[in-house]
């Protein structure tokens, strides 16, 4: 294999990982939004 070919797939690697480590805590961030939503709703129902 190339050196090219070889460090773009490194970073292609790289960059998948770190893309679902984003998309790991986008899901985990909205979760707690929607939480707080659903608690304060409930606060405001008693």
């Amino acid at each position: 294999m190339s050196k090219v070919l070889k460090h773009y797939l490194k970073q292609h690697t790289v960059s998948k990982e770190w893309s679902n480590f984003l998309l790991a805590l986008t899901l985990e961030y909205l979760e707690i939004i929607i939480e707080a939503e659903i608690y304060e709703n409930y606060l405001t129902h008693i």
